[in-house]
């Protein structure tokens, strides 16, 4: 619901902008217009007239969020886990962005499926048997990458210690500033192979 009404704002937002746009585009065109018309042109030394704009009911413009604002990375195919897209470099690349079009290229990276090789942080129980797990990429380096798994499907999360690795394979729910929440997620302990 809250995504719903920030892209109904942002939308909202954007209609107004091009409103504006369209109004100070025509106006400019106008002005140049009369400029170049021939019954300015007949007295050299007089004044152009002031234009003036008249006050138009506005229209509707319907936009999308996707015309309105280009998107620089294109999301990867939705059917194969991506090893290449990597947390941090997700969060940094958003975070150079407007915050507008953030916002909106957040969208662009919903459920696509990722695989990444994390160190365990910390977790919280969530229920009998649910656990909600944060894990941070190399030398605890932000975003915080969540989820909730079933503590008894993942045994070694009962005796999990901080900087274990953990590899990761699931679908981005959401992205916030500093974290990323997955789901549809399944776990492997590289260590505990070698153990």
């Amino acid at each position: 619901m809250n995504t719903s009404l920030a892209l109904g704002i942002i939308c909202a937002a954007l209609v107004v902008v091009l409103v504006l746009l369209i109004v100070g585009i025509a106006a400019s065109q106008s002005m140049a217009h009369r400029k170049s018309s021939p019954s300015s042109m007949s007295e050299e030394n007089a004044e152009a007239p002031v234009p003036t704009v008249e006050a138009q009911a506005p229209q509707a413009v319907q936009v999308t969020a996707a015309q309105a604002i280009p998107i620089a990375v294109k999301p990867p195919d939705q059917d194969e886990y991506k090893k290449t897209l990597l947390s941090k470099d997700i969060v940094s690349h958003l975070k150079e962005l407007p915050t507008v079009q953030a916002e909106v290229e957040k969208d662009t990276y919903r459920g696509n499926k990722v695989e990444w090789k994390l160190y365990f942080s910390s977790q919280m129980l969530k229920g009998q048997d649910q656990i909600e797990v944060f894990l941070l990429n190399e030398n605890g380096t932000f975003p915080t990458v969540s989820f909730v798994v079933g503590l008894t499907d993942y045994p070694p999360l009962m005796k999990a210690q901080q900087g274990m690795p953990v590899v990761v394979r699931g679908e981005i729910a959401s992205i916030y500033s500093m974290s990323i929440i997955l789901r549809n997620v399944k776990l492997s302990f590289p260590d505990a192979l070698s153990n």
